[in-house]
């Protein structure tokens, strides 16, 4: 029994670091002066009869609301330690079952570092047992093979909170000052609503629209792309995706919110949402504008241009951005039958930037000035449709098709002029020197559209349960073209000299793709299936990028400028032929396959053989049942998981002149599960280990994690024998001199 509380104390240890994390700045106010986050509490929990209590739950609320700022429990010896607390006024709150939960208010000041609260006595709770109400609390955390799932109840956020605000509180998740999402490292590439895609590949929309309130539960998903799980051949494409579930009482009709601000500087925002989830039918209509730089959504336009009308740079992202985002989204259809669904979005976006400085540069024995000035304006208009059907034909056949379509139309502005001068400390300004000055001016209008989509058809068999074929055709087609010019006028005071560029711009961008894919899945035996699979594809990019000089005798004869001028002609075509042997198990699958690769005259051979276990990022940890749920996941760092992977690439008689080349490359690789790289978490959970095995009234070895090594190794001290002259153990250290002493840092 001391053994499991010794454990449970341990891990949940791990608790206290994750949520400290992301309750530092709800601690309330601190002082200019404070160090926030510096200070730790410790103290001592005892049963009636004086004996340290071990596994007791440690929580700290806070006062103003109660909800929950860190936490732990105690040691073998009674002791808790929770640090990283901001100044503030807490309740401290001692639960164990079978006993009577006690609380203090206690208040830190800016002045604490480290704060003694002496020693707690819990007493029995003497219970008349009558009758038994069983009630269940959803778990915080829970991991599903390749999903982890969190209970969105569990994290709290303000009534009008959105996605953004909820997904910013779940442990192992990050929100970047641009919207982007990463899940255990992982970049976010598509959030679904209810399984059903929600504006396609465009996670923002979801994440700063939809309201946090009416989400049940969120699931963060590792899974292959969509042609391969369609084909059941793997592709090598993975992707992380976030699925929201929403609460039952939502699918009843139509809801919604519309919210709306304006502030100083003539500032504004006002957006609002209207959906409808029924059954299987799903509508969401939005629309927002603003001008505080918030775009709601991904600005699918923002790099399609880049001509060279652009070299004498942009806004940067800084000034005023007015923007405004309409959008619907719709899936409609029975899940096992004919589905249609799909979203259109149109995007406005207008970037005003205007900045002037003054620069001295205090020199040795004189002073320089720069003075600048710039405007700055980019427009875009852009329009993307993405739709989806799904059509079971028969019982085995299934076929899908996904088209998508953009366009984008963009205008630029840019205009700055600059001027050096040169003078004395103190003089005026109308008896500086110039030295120089310039003037530049650059504009461009573009526009654009891109077209692509995927067609699949795949057909399981009768005969054989879980044989498979899958064709599937994609293409792609884009154009964009940009017009634009470049103004440049430097002049040079000391040498008398003039610098002039004036150009016109001509940008064509244009390419296309096609590929086929066919599939085919042989069950073996059971759990066991070989797979087949042929690719070919077929790609081709074009571009011109034309400068031409403007003669400055007025002539109007434009020169080609070869120096800024160029023009590409690429065309790309592969096979692949791939061979594999898979195998799905409840606790883990693998995969081993063959691929050949064929490109013109050059061949590359791979081989790969995996072992992808569950949960391979994310350690699962027990904690005590009296804290309400059985086990959180820390993310451990980063892991590698045991493999084999080979390579050949080679080259076969491609001399024009008949000359032979025979070039061949080899590569190896063999790994197995070892920790790359540990949290901060768990470097703290290591060190609060070592401190609970230091203590001199502590004999349980507790367990380490370690760059380099298993995240299953146990580390222990090594034992050399029994001293035969005094029957002491012999410990071995760590640079393998000999000690009577044992020490935890010894381990290996």
């Amino acid at each position: 029994m001391k053994g499991k509380r010794l454990i449970a104390a341990l891990l949940c240890l791990l608790t206290i670091v994750s949520v400290t994390a992301q309750q530092s700045q709800s601690s309330g106010k601190v002082t200019q002066n404070a160090k926030v986050g510096k200070i730790s509490v410790n103290g001592f929990v005892k049963d009636e009869s004086g004996q340290p209590m071990e596994a007791v739950v440690v929580k700290l609320l806070l006062q103003k609301d109660s909800s929950m700022v860190t936490g732990g429990v105690t040691g073998a010896n009674g002791r808790f330690l929770l640090s990283k607390i901001n100044a503030g006024n807490y309740k401290i709150v001692f639960s164990y079952l079978g006993y009577k939960t006690i609380s203090k208010l206690v208040k830190f000041s800016v002045q604490d570092s480290s704060v003694s609260l002496g020693t707690f006595m819990m007493e029995p709770a003497n219970i008349e047992l009558k009758e038994a109400v069983v009630v269940g609390k959803v778990p915080d955390i829970v991991t599903k093979e390749d999903t982890v799932e969190y209970n969105a109840g569990s994290f709290k956020t303000q009534p009008n909170a959105v996605i953004e605000d909820l997904l910013k509180k779940l442990p192992g998740v990050e929100v970047d000052k641009d919207g982007k999402i990463k899940a255990q490292g992982k970049e976010v590439k598509k959030i679904l609503l209810d399984g059903k895609e929600f504006f396609s590949d465009d996670p923002k929309v979801a994440s700063k629209n939809l309201p946090a309130n009416i989400i049940e539960k969120l699931q963060v998903i590792d899974r292959k792309s969509d042609e391969a799980r369609f084909s059941g051949v793997d592709d090598g494409e993975d992707e992380t995706i976030i699925n929201l579930t929403v609460k039952k009482g939502m699918k009843k009709g139509w809801f919604g919110h519309v919210t709306g601000g304006a502030g100083t500087d003539k500032r504004y925002e006002f957006n609002g949402m209207l959906n409808r989830l029924v059954d299987e039918t799903q509508i969401s209509l939005l629309g927002g504008t603003n001008n505080t730089g918030n775009m709601g959504a991904g600005d699918m336009g923002a790099s399609m241009f880049s001509g060279s009308s652009r070299r004498f740079g942009g806004g940067g992202g800084k000034g005023t951005t007015t923007s405004t985002t309409t959008g619907a989204n719709f899936n409609m259809g029975k899940t096992d039958q004919l589905r249609f669904g799909g979203d259109i979005r149109y995007g406005y976006s207008n970037n005003d930037v205007s900045q002037k400085s003054e620069q001295q540069n205090f020199l040795k024995d004189s002073i320089s000035y720069d003075n600048s000035e710039k405007t700055y304006n980019t427009k875009s208009h852009n329009i993307n449709m993405n739709f989806r059907l799904h059509w079971e034909i028969d019982t085995l056949t299934v076929l899908e098709f996904m088209p998508t379509f953009g366009y984008n139309k963009s205008k630029m502005y840019n205009h700055s002029t600059s001027a050096t001068l040169g003078g004395h400390s103190g003089e005026e300004e109308s008896l500086r020197d110039s030295i120089n000055s310039g003037e530049m001016l650059s504009s461009s209008d573009g526009h654009g559209y891109n077209f692509s989509g995927r067609l699949s058809l795949s057909r399981r068999f009768r005969s054989k349960q879980g044989r498979q074929m899958t064709f599937s055709f994609n293409f792609s087609s884009n154009r964009n073209e940009e017009d634009g010019m470049s103004y440049s006028r430097n002049l040079f005071y000391l040498n008398d000299s003039v610098s002039v560029v004036d150009q016109k711009d001509d940008n064509r961008n244009w390419g296309g793709s096609f590929g086929v894919r066919v599939t085919y899945v042989e069950p073996i035996f059971k759990n066991h299936f070989l797979t087949f699979a042929y690719n070919y594809n077929y790609n081709y990019s074009n571009a011109d990028r034309m400068a031409y000089n403007i003669p400055t005798d007025g002539s109007g004869e434009l020169q080609l400028d070869s120096l800024y001028s160029n023009r590409f002609r690429n065309v790309f075509q592969s096979h692949r032929i791939s061979v594999g042997l898979r195998g799905t198990y409840p606790k883990f699958r693998y995969n081993v396959g063959f691929d050949m690769t064929v490109w013109r005259n050059i061949i590359t051979v791979n081989f790969d053989a995996y072992l992808h276990r569950t949960q391979n990022l994310l350690l699962n940890v027990d904690v005590a049942p009296s804290t309400g749920f059985t086990s959180y996941v820390e993310n451990v760092g980063s892991l590698d998981n045991k493999g084999i992977e080979a390579r050949m690439r080679f080259n076969l008689i491609n001399n024009i002149e008949k000359e032979v080349n025979w070039n061949v490359t080899l590569s190896m690789a063999h790994e197995r599960d070892k920790i790359r790289k540990i949290s901060n978490a768990m470097k703290a959970m290591n060190e609060e280990a070592l401190k609970l095995e230091n203590n001199t009234d502590s004999t349980s070895v507790f367990k380490m994690y370690e760059v380099g090594r298993s995240q299953n190794a146990l580390m222990v001290v090594r034992s050399y024998g029994i001293d035969p002259a005094t029957g002491n153990e012999i410990y071995i250290k760590r640079d393998g001199s000999l000690t009577f002493e044992y020490d935890p840092n010894d381990k290996v």
